[in-house]
């Protein structure tokens, strides 16, 4: 065996550059028109449920609102995915209103505060405790199951749009 010269890296290198700049027309129009298509994230793991909640506060401005359904189990076991700066912005110094749905059992678990209104499930229709949470936010729809510590982030315009509606109309409703 010889080694090749290194004069033959210089020429894969001019081969690959060769191939990306055939298909680079390809693949930016792809890109461009990708920003009608929604983006789909996946996380798992503690770290990644808080990583959802993380990107809750970062899109988050002072004034918004935002829409959560939460069906736990055990109320208290879901808080430790909870930053601490959600506790400080949302909840003590009320920068985000919040819309929740939830089950009767953690209603009764929640202590009435200004900035969250709170709508139950009646339990005649459900006992809604599936410990999975929704939450929509400026133009994403997160799903979180908290059973398998997993997190689905929708980003769409279009998709948190619909879902702000249904919330909505389900929230007149309760």
């Amino acid at each position: 065996f010889v080694a090749e010269s290194p004069r033959q890296l210089e020429r894969l290198v001019e081969g690959m550059r060769s191939e990306v700049t055939d298909h680079l027309p390809r693949l930016l129009e792809q890109y461009t028109t990708s920003d009608n298509k929604p983006k789909v994230s996946y996380f798992e793991g503690e770290r990644g449920v808080k990583q959802v909640y993380e990107d809750l506060l970062a899109t988050c401005k002072k004034g918004d609102i935002f829409y959560r359904y939460e069906s736990p189990r055990n109320y208290k076991a879901m808080r430790k995915y909870i930053p601490e700066e959600y506790k400080v912005r949302f909840r003590d110094k009320m920068e985000v209103e919040r819309l929740i749905i939830t089950n009767e059992n953690t209603q009764k678990q929640k202590l009435n505060r200004l900035g969250r209104l709170i709508k139950v499930v009646p339990s005649r229709y459900d006992l809604f405790a599936y410990d999975i949470s929704q939450l929509i936010y400026g133009n994403k729809v997160a799903f979180i199951d908290f059973r398998s510590e997993t997190a689905t982030v929708i980003e769409s315009a279009v998709f948190a749009e619909f879902q702000k509606k249904i919330f909505k109309l389900l929230f007149d409703k309760l």
